[in-house]
């Protein structure tokens, strides 16, 4: 057990140093995804674990939440289901547009 819980760490370190949005300043730490995060990597361990699923899969999952940070997807929770969307594309109009 100790085991799997050393590599969410880790992996949870490695996706954090991608996030643009994960930093700290005079003290505080701002931390926009860490929490989606760490419960899609809790999640995928959970399934690992009860499901018996391939740990192949785990570079999928990385993808995933590489791609979230950039902003590529969005990911969301609803109930216990993890939701993939695409991000919203803002119409932008001119100011010379009416």
């Amino acid at each position: 057990m100790l085991e799997i819980e050393e590599m969410k760490n880790t992996l949870r370190k490695v996706v954090l140093e991608r996030d643009k949005e994960y930093y700290e300043e005079d003290n505080v730490i701002y931390a926009k995804n860490a929490f989606l995060i760490n419960s899609v990597l809790c999640w995928y361990f959970e399934r690992e674990e009860e499901a018996g699923l391939n740990i192949n899969h785990l570079g999928t999952i990385l993808d995933l939440l590489d791609k979230h940070i950039k902003k590529e997807v969005v990911l969301s929770w609803e109930g216990d289901n993890l939701h993939i969307l695409s991000p919203k594309k803002k119409n932008k109009q001119r100011k010379n547009e009416s």
